[in-house]
């Protein structure tokens, strides 16, 4: 099952999108894809509304 998580480092924190198995009965991550901090997820999402002709209007 995909699930999304935060991590702290620093001061900041970063998000991932992780999918969880369970291996000799203990749930591990098998799969993680980096999405970066809130700002840089706004930026992208925004970005793609533009370019698909869309009106987005984020804020934080």
């Amino acid at each position: 099952m995909a699930s999304l998580i935060k991590k702290k480092v620093g001061r900041k924190y970063y998000y991932y999108i992780v999918e969880s198995k369970r291996i000799n009965g203990k749930p591990r991550i098998v799969h993680q894809v980096y999405l970066g901090s809130v700002e840089n997820i706004l930026k992208r999402f925004e970005e793609r509304a533009q370019r698909s002709g869309r009106n987005c209007e984020c804020q934080m």
